[in-house]
Protein backbone atom coordinates (compact mmCIF):
# COMPACT_ATOMS: atom_id res chain seq x y z
CA UNK A 1 0.00 0.00 0.00
CA UNK A 2 3.13 2.27 -1.00
CA UNK A 3 2.17 5.95 -1.69
CA UNK A 4 -1.82 5.84 -1.18
CA UNK A 5 -2.23 9.39 -1.07
CA UNK A 6 -0.84 9.45 -4.78
CA UNK A 7 -3.21 6.74 -5.80
CA UNK A 8 -6.03 8.83 -4.20
CA UNK A 9 -5.61 11.96 -5.87
CA UNK A 10 -4.87 10.09 -9.33
CA UNK A 11 -8.25 8.44 -8.77
CA UNK A 12 -9.97 11.68 -8.14
CA UNK A 13 -7.96 13.45 -11.18
CA UNK A 14 -8.47 10.39 -13.42
CA UNK A 15 -12.84 10.85 -12.30
CA UNK A 16 -12.88 14.45 -12.78
CA UNK A 17 -10.63 14.33 -16.37
CA UNK A 18 -13.46 11.36 -17.16
CA UNK A 19 -16.35 13.06 -16.59
CA UNK A 20 -15.46 16.72 -16.65
CA UNK A 21 -18.26 17.29 -18.91
CA UNK A 22 -20.83 15.11 -17.83
CA UNK A 23 -22.57 17.67 -15.03
CA UNK A 24 -25.27 16.41 -13.17
CA UNK A 25 -27.96 18.35 -12.44
CA UNK A 26 -26.92 18.26 -8.50
CA UNK A 27 -23.42 20.11 -10.12
CA UNK A 28 -25.48 22.81 -11.30
CA UNK A 29 -27.23 23.68 -8.52
CA UNK A 30 -23.99 24.15 -6.83
CA UNK A 31 -23.01 28.46 -5.86
CA UNK A 32 -20.24 29.49 -3.96
CA UNK A 33 -20.73 29.80 -0.58
CA UNK A 34 -21.34 33.01 1.43
CA UNK A 35 -19.86 34.64 4.62
CA UNK A 36 -16.88 32.61 5.69
CA UNK A 37 -16.48 30.68 2.30
CA UNK A 38 -16.63 34.24 0.32
CA UNK A 39 -14.54 34.89 -2.53
CA UNK A 40 -11.06 36.41 -2.30
CA UNK A 41 -8.59 36.15 -4.87
CA UNK A 42 -6.88 39.21 -4.50
CA UNK A 43 -2.77 38.97 -3.29
CA UNK A 44 -3.01 42.36 -1.96
CA UNK A 45 -4.52 41.36 1.46
CA UNK A 46 -4.25 44.94 3.13
CA UNK A 47 -5.68 47.77 1.72
CA UNK A 48 -3.21 50.39 0.55
CA UNK A 49 -3.87 52.52 3.51
CA UNK A 50 -1.65 55.09 5.52
CA UNK A 51 -1.21 53.29 8.56
CA UNK A 52 1.04 54.47 11.46
CA UNK A 53 4.62 52.96 10.83
CA UNK A 54 6.15 51.61 14.06
CA UNK A 55 10.54 51.30 13.55
CA UNK A 56 11.50 50.68 17.07
CA UNK A 57 9.32 47.48 18.00
CA UNK A 58 11.26 44.40 19.11
CA UNK A 59 9.12 41.29 18.83
CA UNK A 60 9.04 37.12 18.27
CA UNK A 61 6.92 35.54 15.77
CA UNK A 62 5.18 33.47 18.73
CA UNK A 63 2.06 31.65 18.53
CA UNK A 64 -0.12 32.75 21.49
CA UNK A 65 -1.77 29.45 22.10
CA UNK A 66 -4.53 28.91 25.11
CA UNK A 67 -6.03 26.23 26.38
CA UNK A 68 -9.44 26.37 25.04
CA UNK A 69 -9.04 28.82 22.80
CA UNK A 70 -10.58 28.21 19.07
CA UNK A 71 -9.84 30.39 15.86
CA UNK A 72 -10.62 29.58 11.81
CA UNK A 73 -8.79 30.03 9.01
CA UNK A 74 -9.52 30.23 5.26
CA UNK A 75 -7.52 29.22 3.13
CA UNK A 76 -7.59 29.47 -0.77
CA UNK A 77 -5.64 27.48 -3.37
CA UNK A 78 -5.71 28.47 -7.22
CA UNK A 79 -3.87 26.06 -9.16
CA UNK A 80 -3.37 26.60 -13.24
CA UNK A 81 -1.47 24.21 -15.44
CA UNK A 82 -0.88 25.00 -19.48
CA UNK A 83 0.27 22.80 -21.55
CA UNK A 84 1.24 23.29 -24.85
CA UNK A 85 2.28 20.33 -26.93
CA UNK A 86 3.26 20.83 -30.71
CA UNK A 87 3.57 17.75 -32.56
CA UNK A 88 2.15 18.08 -36.92
CA UNK A 89 0.20 20.26 -34.77
CA UNK A 90 -0.08 22.74 -31.85
CA UNK A 91 -2.38 21.14 -29.00
CA UNK A 92 -3.13 23.55 -25.72
CA UNK A 93 -4.52 22.49 -22.71
CA UNK A 94 -5.64 24.87 -20.04
CA UNK A 95 -6.47 23.36 -16.03
CA UNK A 96 -7.64 25.72 -13.76
CA UNK A 97 -9.00 24.54 -10.12
CA UNK A 98 -9.66 26.68 -7.11
CA UNK A 99 -10.11 25.68 -3.61
CA UNK A 100 -11.61 26.93 -0.70
CA UNK A 101 -11.01 25.50 2.46
CA UNK A 102 -12.56 26.74 6.33
CA UNK A 103 -10.86 25.10 9.18
CA UNK A 104 -11.25 25.11 12.88
CA UNK A 105 -8.73 24.94 15.72
CA UNK A 106 -9.26 24.40 19.08
CA UNK A 107 -6.32 24.75 21.29
CA UNK A 108 -6.76 21.70 23.84
CA UNK A 109 -3.87 21.59 25.98
CA UNK A 110 -0.35 23.51 26.50
CA UNK A 111 2.99 22.04 27.71
CA UNK A 112 5.37 24.61 29.44
CA UNK A 113 3.68 27.78 27.26
CA UNK A 114 5.81 26.11 24.36
CA UNK A 115 4.20 23.17 22.76
CA UNK A 116 0.47 22.79 22.17
CA UNK A 117 -1.82 20.23 21.20
CA UNK A 118 -4.48 21.56 18.97
CA UNK A 119 -7.67 19.70 17.40
CA UNK A 120 -8.01 20.94 13.82
CA UNK A 121 -11.20 20.28 11.17
CA UNK A 122 -12.22 21.26 8.26
CA UNK A 123 -15.09 22.26 8.25
CA UNK A 124 -16.07 23.23 4.36
CA UNK A 125 -14.56 22.78 1.20
CA UNK A 126 -15.67 23.98 -1.74
CA UNK A 127 -14.15 23.31 -5.02
CA UNK A 128 -14.14 24.44 -8.55
CA UNK A 129 -12.42 22.81 -11.79
CA UNK A 130 -11.92 24.10 -15.24
CA UNK A 131 -10.29 21.53 -17.70
CA UNK A 132 -10.69 23.25 -21.15
CA UNK A 133 -13.51 24.95 -20.61
CA UNK A 134 -15.37 21.63 -18.95
CA UNK A 135 -16.43 22.85 -15.59
CA UNK A 136 -17.48 20.37 -12.53
CA UNK A 137 -17.31 21.25 -8.70
CA UNK A 138 -17.69 20.40 -5.55
CA UNK A 139 -19.38 21.14 -2.20
CA UNK A 140 -18.83 19.76 1.39
CA UNK A 141 -22.22 19.24 2.66
CA UNK A 142 -23.89 19.68 -0.53
CA UNK A 143 -22.54 17.16 -2.92
CA UNK A 144 -24.09 13.66 -1.78
CA UNK A 145 -23.83 11.59 -5.69
CA UNK A 146 -21.85 8.78 -5.13
CA UNK A 147 -19.79 9.40 -8.67
CA UNK A 148 -19.41 12.89 -7.62
CA UNK A 149 -17.90 12.49 -4.12
CA UNK A 150 -15.38 9.66 -5.77
CA UNK A 151 -14.13 12.87 -8.14
CA UNK A 152 -13.26 14.85 -5.00
CA UNK A 153 -12.08 12.14 -2.90
CA UNK A 154 -9.31 13.92 -1.37
CA UNK A 155 -11.42 16.61 0.40
CA UNK A 156 -14.35 14.38 1.15
CA UNK A 157 -12.75 12.59 3.31
CA UNK A 158 -11.05 15.30 5.21
CA UNK A 159 -14.62 17.22 5.62
CA UNK A 160 -15.58 17.43 9.30
CA UNK A 161 -13.17 14.56 10.74
CA UNK A 162 -11.19 15.79 13.22
CA UNK A 163 -7.65 14.95 13.39
CA UNK A 164 -4.94 16.30 16.15
CA UNK A 165 -1.89 18.35 15.40
CA UNK A 166 1.17 18.90 18.55
CA UNK A 167 3.17 22.21 17.52
CA UNK A 168 5.53 24.87 18.97
CA UNK A 169 4.53 27.95 19.61
CA UNK A 170 7.34 29.26 17.09
CA UNK A 171 5.15 26.85 14.31
CA UNK A 172 7.35 23.73 13.90
CA UNK A 173 4.70 20.64 13.88
CA UNK A 174 6.07 17.73 15.75
CA UNK A 175 3.53 15.25 15.54
CA UNK A 176 0.10 14.75 13.73
CA UNK A 177 -2.20 11.62 14.62
CA UNK A 178 -5.54 10.59 15.37
CA UNK A 179 -5.93 10.19 11.63
CA UNK A 180 -7.62 6.84 11.49
CA UNK A 181 -11.10 7.91 10.97
CA UNK A 182 -9.64 9.79 7.78
CA UNK A 183 -8.24 6.93 6.34
CA UNK A 184 -11.30 4.66 6.58
CA UNK A 185 -13.31 7.44 5.05
CA UNK A 186 -10.76 6.86 1.96
CA UNK A 187 -10.68 3.61 2.05
CA UNK A 188 -14.47 3.93 2.06
CA UNK A 189 -14.89 5.84 -0.71
CA UNK A 190 -11.99 4.96 -2.64
CA UNK A 191 -13.65 1.23 -2.81
CA UNK A 192 -10.17 -0.77 -1.16
CA UNK A 193 -11.49 -1.03 2.27
CA UNK A 194 -11.94 -4.62 1.64
CA UNK A 195 -8.81 -5.24 0.19
CA UNK A 196 -6.06 -3.28 2.44
CA UNK A 197 -3.98 -5.64 4.82
CA UNK A 198 -3.67 -4.72 8.09
CA UNK A 199 0.16 -3.88 8.35
CA UNK A 200 -0.59 -1.83 5.07
CA UNK A 201 -3.07 0.32 7.51
CA UNK A 202 -0.11 2.33 9.22
CA UNK A 203 1.84 3.18 6.23
CA UNK A 204 -1.11 4.29 4.83
CA UNK A 205 -1.62 6.67 8.01
CA UNK A 206 1.63 8.12 7.62
CA UNK A 207 1.38 9.30 4.31
CA UNK A 208 -1.87 10.92 5.34
CA UNK A 209 -0.12 12.76 8.28
CA UNK A 210 2.98 13.51 6.44
CA UNK A 211 2.23 13.62 2.81
CA UNK A 212 -1.10 15.19 2.88
CA UNK A 213 -2.24 16.95 6.59
CA UNK A 214 1.66 18.55 7.16
CA UNK A 215 1.98 20.80 4.29
CA UNK A 216 -1.86 21.82 4.38
CA UNK A 217 -1.48 22.69 7.99
CA UNK A 218 1.70 24.53 7.06
CA UNK A 219 0.21 26.95 4.93
CA UNK A 220 -1.68 28.18 7.76
CA UNK A 221 0.75 27.91 10.86
CA UNK A 222 3.66 29.20 8.99
CA UNK A 223 7.07 28.15 10.80
CA UNK A 224 9.05 30.88 12.22
CA UNK A 225 12.25 31.37 13.55
CA UNK A 226 12.93 31.80 17.14
CA UNK A 227 15.32 34.88 17.55
CA UNK A 228 14.08 38.00 18.42
CA UNK A 229 13.17 40.39 15.68
CA UNK A 230 12.91 44.00 14.56
CA UNK A 231 12.49 46.25 10.86
CA UNK A 232 14.90 44.60 8.32
CA UNK A 233 15.29 41.41 9.93
CA UNK A 234 16.05 38.24 7.90
CA UNK A 235 15.90 34.78 8.11
CA UNK A 236 16.29 31.48 5.74
CA UNK A 237 14.49 28.05 6.04
CA UNK A 238 14.96 25.13 3.83
CA UNK A 239 12.27 23.37 2.78
CA UNK A 240 11.61 19.65 1.99
CA UNK A 241 13.13 18.45 -1.43
CA UNK A 242 9.39 18.46 -4.04
CA UNK A 243 9.12 16.01 -6.26
CA UNK A 244 8.64 17.25 -9.83
CA UNK A 245 8.44 14.55 -12.95
CA UNK A 246 12.65 13.26 -13.03
CA UNK A 247 13.61 16.32 -11.07
CA UNK A 248 13.79 16.58 -7.30
CA UNK A 249 13.50 20.60 -6.16
CA UNK A 250 15.46 21.84 -2.71
CA UNK A 251 13.51 25.34 -2.33
CA UNK A 252 15.38 27.65 0.62
CA UNK A 253 13.16 30.13 1.60
CA UNK A 254 14.88 33.64 2.10
CA UNK A 255 12.12 36.24 4.47
CA UNK A 256 12.61 39.41 5.57
CA UNK A 257 10.82 42.13 7.97
CA UNK A 258 9.45 44.77 5.84
CA UNK A 259 7.82 46.76 8.35
CA UNK A 260 5.45 47.44 11.52
CA UNK A 261 1.71 48.67 11.28
CA UNK A 262 -0.82 49.84 13.20
CA UNK A 263 -3.93 48.80 11.70
CA UNK A 264 -6.59 49.57 14.72
CA UNK A 265 -5.68 47.67 17.84
CA UNK A 266 -3.41 45.54 16.07
CA UNK A 267 0.48 45.56 15.40
CA UNK A 268 1.37 43.97 12.40
CA UNK A 269 4.63 42.60 10.86
CA UNK A 270 4.79 42.63 7.44
CA UNK A 271 7.03 40.17 6.16
CA UNK A 272 8.03 39.48 2.22
CA UNK A 273 10.18 36.04 0.54
CA UNK A 274 11.08 34.09 -2.07
CA UNK A 275 12.79 31.42 -2.81
CA UNK A 276 16.28 30.09 -4.27
CA UNK A 277 16.39 26.22 -5.28
CA UNK A 278 18.87 23.66 -6.17
CA UNK A 279 17.67 21.32 -9.04
CA UNK A 280 18.79 17.82 -9.26
CA UNK A 281 18.09 14.92 -11.76
CA UNK A 282 18.73 13.58 -14.71
CA UNK A 283 18.20 15.40 -17.97
CA UNK A 284 17.48 12.22 -20.68
CA UNK A 285 15.20 9.66 -19.32
CA UNK A 286 13.62 6.83 -21.69
CA UNK A 287 10.33 4.65 -20.23
CA UNK A 288 7.63 2.46 -22.36
CA UNK A 289 10.26 3.13 -25.54
CA UNK A 290 9.86 6.93 -25.08
CA UNK A 291 12.55 9.22 -25.33
CA UNK A 292 12.69 12.31 -23.20
CA UNK A 293 14.77 15.44 -22.97
CA UNK A 294 14.42 18.15 -20.64
CA UNK A 295 15.75 21.23 -20.47
CA UNK A 296 16.76 22.57 -17.02
CA UNK A 297 13.21 23.64 -15.40
CA UNK A 298 12.90 27.41 -14.26
CA UNK A 299 11.17 28.16 -11.01
CA UNK A 300 10.25 31.00 -8.39
CA UNK A 301 8.21 31.27 -5.37
CA UNK A 302 7.22 34.63 -3.32
CA UNK A 303 5.34 35.24 -0.01
CA UNK A 304 3.91 37.53 1.29
CA UNK A 305 3.51 37.22 5.11
CA UNK A 306 0.95 39.79 7.80
CA UNK A 307 1.42 38.55 11.79
CA UNK A 308 -0.35 39.80 14.18
CA UNK A 309 2.09 40.49 16.68
CA UNK A 310 -0.56 41.15 19.86
CA UNK A 311 -2.81 38.29 19.48
CA UNK A 312 0.12 35.69 18.06
CA UNK A 313 -1.63 34.57 15.01
CA UNK A 314 -0.64 34.68 11.33
CA UNK A 315 -3.60 37.53 10.12
CA UNK A 316 -3.18 37.20 6.20
CA UNK A 317 -0.45 35.70 3.83
CA UNK A 318 0.25 35.08 0.48
CA UNK A 319 2.23 32.45 -1.16
CA UNK A 320 2.95 31.88 -4.90
CA UNK A 321 5.01 29.68 -7.04
CA UNK A 322 5.97 29.25 -10.66
CA UNK A 323 7.13 26.24 -12.22
CA UNK A 324 8.39 26.15 -16.30
CA UNK A 325 8.78 22.77 -17.77
CA UNK A 326 10.44 21.91 -21.47
CA UNK A 327 10.97 18.56 -23.03
CA UNK A 328 11.35 16.77 -25.94
CA UNK A 329 9.24 13.17 -26.60
CA UNK A 330 10.74 10.96 -29.41
CA UNK A 331 7.78 8.09 -29.62
CA UNK A 332 7.78 5.32 -31.60
CA UNK A 333 5.67 5.06 -34.34
CA UNK A 334 4.68 2.46 -37.58
CA UNK A 335 6.65 4.27 -39.99
CA UNK A 336 9.28 5.13 -37.71
CA UNK A 337 9.97 8.50 -34.75
CA UNK A 338 7.60 11.08 -34.18
CA UNK A 339 8.58 13.81 -32.10
CA UNK A 340 6.63 16.29 -29.66
CA UNK A 341 7.80 19.20 -28.02
CA UNK A 342 5.99 20.43 -24.54
CA UNK A 343 6.25 23.72 -22.77
CA UNK A 344 4.34 23.62 -19.35
CA UNK A 345 3.91 26.27 -17.15
CA UNK A 346 2.36 25.55 -13.00
CA UNK A 347 1.18 27.79 -10.69
CA UNK A 348 -0.18 27.92 -7.18
CA UNK A 349 -1.06 30.45 -5.08
CA UNK A 350 -2.74 29.64 -1.54
CA UNK A 351 -4.22 32.75 0.04
CA UNK A 352 -4.87 32.68 3.80
CA UNK A 353 -6.74 34.90 5.88
CA UNK A 354 -8.24 34.42 9.65
CA UNK A 355 -11.87 34.33 10.03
Amino acid sequence: MKNFVMMILMISLTFMVINCGNKTQETKELKQPQDSMSDNNSPELLPNMNHEVLNDVRFHLAYNFEEGKEFRYRLTTLSTTERDVETDSLTIDRFEQKITRVLNFKVLSLENNNMADIECTISKVYVDVNLNNQKVAYQSGVTKNPEQLKRFIEHEGLVNTPFLIRITKYGEILDISNVDAISDRYLELSGLKDSIRIEDKPVMENEIKNNLLKPLIGQVLREFPKKELGVESKWEKEIDPASIMIFKIQYTDHFTVEKIEKIGDKRIASITGDATSIIEGDRAYTTNGVNYEFADPLTEATSNIYFDIDRGLVYKGTTKTDLKLFYRMEIPVDDGTKIAKTNELITNTNIVELL
